[in-house]
């Protein structure tokens, strides 16, 4: 009996001991406060954006600033057959051009981009145009735009007339399919 008491004498007291020194305030474990938080360039060796040149000319002489917007898809959706801006998208960049219409400046990007969609609803301005981005930066400029879509003809008559592509030239501007088709 007397045994039975020794064992739970020194079972209560380790019991208590293993209690006690579990309140202390140091933890042994714990060791010296040498973590610091890592810096983000020792984490990551890579951005998320990146800085592009860009370049717009809408091509204007007299004063007639334009406000664009960039977006990261298509901002032009199809509802009931008509072709409308997508207002739930928000723009990724916007900015206004001066009174030429022309715009220079660097602007931040996501990185991950490879293409951007050049959006304005001014009058005279080509909207919306498919950008590639590209190590160089964002370059369009309105006139070579369209003049390039002009050169692509449909037919040409025996007098050196040509029938340029208009519904070619329509999709490249709108995205809108506006090829003729017979009835």
């Amino acid at each position: 009996m007397k045994q039975r008491k020794i064992k739970q004498l020194v079972f209560v007291l380790s019991i208590s001991a293993l209690t006690l020194n579990s309140c202390t305030d140091k933890d042994v474990y714990q060791g010296e406060h040498k973590n610091e938080p890592l810096k983000p360039t020792e984490v990551f060796d890579f951005n998320l954006t990146k800085d592009v040149e860009m370049s717009v000319d809408y091509g204007f002489t007299n004063d007639y600033y334009i406000i664009f917007e960039l977006y990261d898809q298509n901002p032009m959706k199809e509802v009931d057959g008509s072709w409308i801006k997508d207002e739930e998208l928000d723009p990724i960049f916007a900015a206004a051009t001066d009174k030429q219409g022309k715009y220079a400046d660097t602007a931040t990007l996501s990185a991950a981009l490879t293409e951007v969609w050049l959006y304005s609803d001014y009058m005279g301005a080509v909207s919306p145009v498919k950008l590639t981005v590209s190590d160089s930066g964002i370059d369009f400029n309105q006139a070579k735009y369209i003049a390039a879509l002009q050169t692509k003809t449909r037919g040409v008559t025996s007098n050196g007339h040509n029938y340029v592509m208009i519904g070619l030239f329509c999709r490249e501007l709108t995205g809108i399919n506006t090829d003729i088709r017979p009835i």
